[in-house]
């Protein structure tokens, strides 16, 4: 009898990795069956580990900047020549929820790092956040640079920021990088439906906190040179996802479909005679 194990974490207890190994485990000792684990993920805390797991990936260490400019450990998952980030490594939601004054630099420095170790390829994992800055954080690090009404350029900017847009260039971004965002939302930049209306408020906003960073949005995607107000996933990651887009380009697909695809998780589930999930 084949077994397949296949879960997500459990969210504040266990990784999904090991969640399955703890199962495999089990399942060993009381039988003889043949058993496979493949630890997964929707985009949000534990992708790279999956990605790492399923790719057989290598970790890679950087320093960089948390929600709130704090120096912190990040790191990437790269195999091939990809590399697989989770924006909750840099730009995690944490216990301290002050939204107003939280960047997703720190993603961007991740982003930026593994560029320079020669991965321009990057499947970005979204979900887990604790900012809402419309990616302005993100795209700072790669070089975009954002101007205030007295055209200085804004250094590491923060969600409360974006209504203090007043330019925005491009030129001296980092180039050439092919963005995959793993998402498993489909809401819009802006509005009801929006990054700030849906998520900011698990992330410590108040009515009119909302209220601004919604309207930051709006200005922010004025500045854009692609309109991403009606893409599906663009406020994923409190909008991280519409701001690179906006500059980058790339392709939205499932954190689930991806990992799906990387596996051949379909097959897998066809040759097995029992599969667990969780």
């Amino acid at each position: 009898m084949k077994i397949l194990i296949v879960p997500d974490s459990y969210k504040g207890t266990l990784s999904s990795v090991e969640v399955a190994e703890t199962i495999k485990s089990v399942l060993e000792k009381a039988s003889d069956c043949d058993i496979k684990a493949i630890p997964f993920a929707d985009g949000g805390e534990g992708f790279c580990n999956a990605v790492k797991s399923i790719c057989k990936g290598e970790t890679l260490y950087a320093k960089c900047h948390d929600i709130y400019s704090k120096e912190i450990d990040g790191y990437i998952v790269t195999f091939g020549n990809t590399a697989a980030i989770e924006c909750a490594v840099a730009s995690g939601l944490q216990q301290r929820k002050n939204v107003m004054q939280s960047s997703s630099y720190g993603t961007g420095e991740l982003i930026r790092f593994a560029t320079e170790n020669g991965y321009k390829n990057i499947i970005l994992g979204l979900g887990g956040t604790g900012c809402c800055d419309g990616g302005i954080g993100a795209l700072s690090a790669l070089g975009v640079r954002f101007y205030d009404e007295n055209q200085n350029v804004m250094k590491m900017p923060k969600s409360n920021d974006m209504n203090f847009v007043f330019g925005m260039s491009t030129k001296d971004k980092v180039k050439d990088i092919s963005f995959t965002f793993a998402s498993d939302v489909e809401n819009e930049f802006f509005g009801k439906n929006g990054a700030a209306f849906v998520f900011a408020p698990q992330k410590g906003a108040r009515k009119t906190d909302v209220e601004e960073l919604d309207q930051g949005l709006q200005r922010l995607n004025a500045f854009f040179k692609t309109d991403v107000s009606k893409l599906k996933g663009a406020g994923a990651a409190g909008g991280i996802c519409g701001g690179l887009y906006s500059v980058y380009g790339g392709k939205i697909e499932s954190g689930f479909d991806i990992l799906s695809e990387l596996c051949n998780l379909e097959n897998e589930i066809k040759d097995a005679d029992i599969v667990i999930t969780g």
